[in-house]
């Protein structure tokens, strides 16, 4: 994605008797070629930062993101282990005693831990995502 852009110092802000919506000023060592200690700091219009970075996000938002991707990994890993259990138990049948080969219960409790596992460690590191305030992200990137 390429934006257009132009050259702004830390004077701009208080040159245009204006604050930010998101964010802060730009700091006087920002000035400098390099960007200052913190890399090159934006300043985007709203319409800009509605159309490409989808605006505000709420907690739910990014819990729903977060945990969406991973469950599609988790489901696509389940329905490959089911399938190569299922292989691999047929080939090891003479070794189990007491149970089936393809025994329900246990292929359809294992996959329901999968599950509630790989939803917790989705969920944790969601949480913790979503209670970073999106501008101290940014300004750290």
């Amino acid at each position: 994605m390429r934006l257009r852009g132009v050259v702004a110092t830390s004077d701009l802000f208080p040159l245009l008797g204006a604050s930010p919506a998101l964010g802060r000023t730009f700091l006087p060592e920002e000035d400098n070629a390099g960007g200052g200690a913190q890399g090159y700091p934006a300043i985007f219009s709203w319409e800009c930062w509605q159309q490409h970075f989808g605006g505000d996000a709420q907690t739910s938002d990014v819990l729903k993101l977060i945990i969406g991707q991973g469950m599609v990994l988790t489901v696509a890993g389940v329905i490959a282990g089911l399938a190569a259990a299922y292989w691999l138990t047929r080939l090891m049948s003479s070794l189990l005693f007491g149970v089936d080969a393809t025994d329900f219960v246990t292929f359809a409790g294992v996959s329901l831990l999968l599950l509630i596992v790989a939803t917790l460690a989705c969920y944790v590191p969601a949480r913790r995502a979503s209670k970073v305030d999106p501008v101290v992200a940014l300004r750290y990137q």
